[in-house]
């Protein structure tokens, strides 16, 4: 009888990198370049 394995859990880690013109003067990274990048995340994750 085969015992059951348990599933490796893996990890992913992406990093995206704010260019100057996904920021405002004051820092702040604008909310459309965050939307693009959760969006690349879940394409890569599906």
């Amino acid at each position: 009888m085969q015992q059951d394995q348990p599933e490796r859990q893996r990890a992913i880690t992406l990093r995206f990198l704010a260019e100057p013109a996904h920021v405002n003067f004051g820092g702040k990274v604008h909310g459309g370049a965050v939307m693009k990048w959760l969006d690349q995340a879940g394409y890569t994750c599906a």
